[in-house]
């Protein structure tokens, strides 16, 4: 009977270990983006793939849809200063932020000739 017991308890907790945030009832908050485009050597085929692109918050973690190219994800302070900096895959869903980022932050991604930029409240 206590083998039983113990494995219910065991079973149950490994059921809701991996609970993700986005099923707790909270909702993320989604990321104002600008695009902008950068003309290199006057180059004309320079617009995303990712004209879509989505991303939101949620604690200190932050979710992308839409994505169809690799970026450079770069946080900025208020100051200017940046804080973080990371590579994104086209094939990534979610990206955890540093617990030490707290306060309002500007978010960018940079792509070769184009980036996103939007504000962020950590």
């Amino acid at each position: 009977m206590k083998t039983k017991i113990l494995f219910i308890l065991f079973f149950s907790l490994l059921t809701t270990c991996g609970y993700s945030k986005i099923n707790d009832g909270v909702e993320p908050i989604d990321v104002s983006l600008t695009l902008f485009i950068v003309n290199k050597d006057k180059q004309t085929n320079n617009y995303p793939k990712s004209p879509n692109l989505s991303v939101s918050i949620l604690d200190h973690t932050l979710f992308f849809s839409n994505v169809e190219e690799d970026f450079t994800l770069t946080i900025y302070d208020g100051n200017g200063f940046l804080v973080y900096n990371t590579a994104i895959s086209s094939v990534t869903t979610q990206i955890d932020l540093p617990n030490s980022l707290s306060g309002e932050y500007e978010l960018r991604l940079d792509a070769d000739d184009f980036y996103y930029v939007g504000d962020v409240e950590i």
